[in-house]
């Protein structure tokens, strides 16, 4: 069994400290702080209406690479009010990778492999 704590992950049933070792290393490692690259590109492919669940409409998904890597570098997009949805109403996947820059202090850049709108 493995539970949370303030030190990331702490084992409490591990006879062989083989999992306490695993977890110390990766608590060591948490404490550094990380980075990141984060390659954002698009395509016309994208505008196809149930090709891609990265955006409710064509022209929101032609926004979606600009505004996941404003909200994953500031924590919210600048270019539109609000994160991209997907047509069903799901949030992006950029909240939890936010959360998982924020929980390892990871230092990120961003390099536009082609988008419609440069965040």
């Amino acid at each position: 069994m493995v539970e949370a704590t303030s030190t990331f992950i702490r084992s409490v049933n591990d006879p062989r400290n083989r999992l306490t070792r695993v977890l110390e290393h990766l608590n060591i490692a948490v404490k550094k702080p990380g980075r990141m690259a984060l390659a954002i590109g698009s395509t016309e492919t994208s505008d196809i209406d149930g090709i891609s669940a990265a955006g409710h409409t064509a022209e929101a998904r032609r926004l979606t690479p600009a505004l996941d890597a404003e909200a994953l570098v500031l924590g919210l997009p600048l270019t539109h009010s609000s994160i991209p949805l997907s047509p069903e109403g799901i949030v992006s996947p950029v909240v939890a990778s936010r959360a998982m820059v924020n929980l390892l202090d990871c230092k990120i850049e961003v390099f536009d492999c082609g988008t419609f709108v440069t965040p």
